[in-house]
């Protein structure tokens, strides 16, 4: 079985014997393993390898290598639980340190979600994150989960007590949920020298607890909370225009705002509408303000 995800070089299948050599290479990664469960060993040897090969491959089992390129970079599944929770999965990923920021990690996480609700009869997927990971936050969010609450002082790794933040997805209903007092659900504006910006953000940053989310072709994405963020991007405009971006608490906010926009002298960008190439239930609507700038408004949550 191959599960393919939104990224043409990236798919999900089986864990094979072939792949240890790559997973002795990649998981055995003090960073990688800082922001994982106890049961994955550091360091990760051959024999973790082979266990783990067996494990995953038992009959039941919903746990795939994140493949791309030809090369095993990663992997993801979700275990059901039993007793009261046997509608409920745990649900989990790793990738390669040198695979973070790229996207992979959110499109195998899309392609997952489903296959798990169907092979494992379950109504809830449910991750729980380390409070110092707000990039796996923001994957999360961007797959359809919703966070639910803060765990305090419920995890004990690296010789730290930490916080943990419980995350959500059900069955019918698949979208992300930002706070309600949230103004802005991101930021993007373009930069005339990429490198020097970025390396500034992060820098001045940094002692925000900002870190970077993911990075591509169209630029960087950085964020603190997991929840909203910055995004630049090389560009050539003098000055650069802004897109900027509000979330509503409801579609007919995104309705009303488009209307105004335009009644106030704005030009329509993009209206009131599903943009389902970001997730089921993105409802957005663009209008461009007098001096250039995208503004947007969007709603994550379902109709109704």
């Amino acid at each position: 079985m191959e599960l393919r995800t939104e990224l043409t070089s990236c798919v999900l299948r089986p864990w094979t014997p072939a792949d240890k050599p790559d997973l002795v290479r990649f998981a055995d990664n003090r960073k990688v393993w800082r922001n994982l469960l106890d049961s994955f060993p550091h360091p990760y040897t051959a024999a973790d390898v082979d266990s783990w090969i067996a494990h995953a491959n038992a009959p039941g089992a919903s746990h795939f290598a994140i493949v791309v390129g030809g090369q095993a970079v990663g992997g993801i599944g979700a275990i059901a639980q039993g007793g009261l929770a046997r509608k409920t999965a745990q649900f989990g990923y790793w990738l390669a340190e040198h695979a973070w920021g790229k996207g992979i990690a959110t499109a195998a996480a899309r392609a997952m979600a489903p296959f798990a609700f169907t092979a494992l009869a379950v109504e809830r997927l449910e991750a729980a994150v380390f409070a110092w990971n707000p990039a796996s936050m923001r994957v999360l969010e961007k797959s359809g989960f919703t966070r639910e609450g803060l765990h305090r002082s419920s995890v004990y790794k690296d010789g730290q007590l930490i916080d943990s933040v419980m995350y959500a997805r059900l069955r019918v209903a698949a979208a992300p949920a930002p706070p309600e007092h949230a103004m802005f659900d991101h930021v993007v504006f373009g930069v005339s020298d990429y490198a020097a910006s970025k390396a500034f953000f992060l820098k001045a940053l940094e002692p925000l607890g900002v870190t970077i989310v993911q990075e591509g072709p169209l630029g960087l994405e950085i964020s603190a909370d997991g929840k909203s963020s910055l995004c630049i991007g090389p560009t050539d405009e003098k000055p650069a225009h802004l897109h900027l971006a509000f979330v509503a608490r409801n579609r007919r906010q995104v309705e009303d705002f488009h209307r105004s926009a335009l009644a106030a002298g704005g030009k329509d960008n993009g209206a009131p509408g599903l943009r389902p190439r970001y997730h089921a239930n993105y409802y957005a609507a663009f209008v461009i303000g007098p001096d250039g700038h995208n503004i947007e408004v969007v709603c994550h949550k379902p109709e109704g």
